[in-house]
């Protein structure tokens, strides 16, 4: 997310950025909010899957479904 916030800052373009499930979408929070105030066009996709592997169990989050627009 922080890397798409800096591609819009740079180019005025809209920014994509890809998340996946677990740790990584409650690290998006920050540079999120971020974005958010900056007003930067963000596109935030959260991947989910749900073919999980007994080593992954203790790392599973699934996330609310998160709307943001500014």
């Amino acid at each position: 997310v922080g890397a798409a916030d800096g591609y819009v800052r740079v180019t005025g373009r809209p920014g994509v950025s890809l998340v996946t499930w677990g740790p990584a979408v409650t690290n998006t929070v920050t540079a999120l909010t971020t974005a958010l105030r900056a007003g930067s066009p963000l596109v935030l996709d959260c991947v989910i899957t749900q073919e999980l592997m007994p080593s992954q169990l203790r790392q599973h989050l699934t996330p609310p479904p998160v709307v943001a627009m500014s």
